[in-house]
């Protein structure tokens, strides 16, 4: 059992409350490997067809030391938090057009999207943001004038 404050000698030792100090070394500690950077690569090789440890082995060479199981589990926290995200919030992610495809059909496996619809898509929210502006200045326009 861990020792904790004590008495040493009839005294108070200078021990400190040892779960404060645990909880402090786990706030500084680096974290030991950030799916959200590496989860676009990731993403490329399982859909080549690569195993969690052929990845594994992969990221070594890049000196980023992960078990193939503790990869698979960060990988899938990771894309349950994208399937939460909305289409606009992954293209502000930048993220690419096959992608999106795939985490819109994630969303509703009834509806299969094509490159074309997904063009569609974009351009429709554009066309949106262009209409939205015109009617500000417009507003502005007869603030102005009135």
């Amino acid at each position: 059992m861990p020792k904790q404050a004590g008495k040493k000698n009839g005294k108070r030792d200078r021990a400190i409350d040892l779960p404060e100090t645990v909880l402090k070394a786990a706030a500084k500690a680096p974290r030991v490997f950030n799916m959200e950077s590496y989860f676009r690569s990731i993403y490329i090789m399982r859909d080549k067809g690569h195993s969690w440890r052929d990845l594994s082995e992969w990221l070594k060479q890049f000196n980023i030391e992960i078990s193939h199981a503790h990869l698979r589990r960060l990988y899938i926290e990771e894309d349950e938090r994208l399937t939460r995200l909305t289409e606009r919030e992954w293209r502000e992610m930048g993220m690419p057009d096959d992608m999106i495809m795939d985490y819109l059909e994630k969303k509703d496996p009834t509806k299969r999207l094509t490159a074309p619809d997904l063009a569609d898509r974009v351009e429709a929210e554009e066309v949106d943001e262009i209409i939205k502006e015109e009617k500000e200045i417009r507003r502005e326009m007869h603030h102005e004038n009135g």
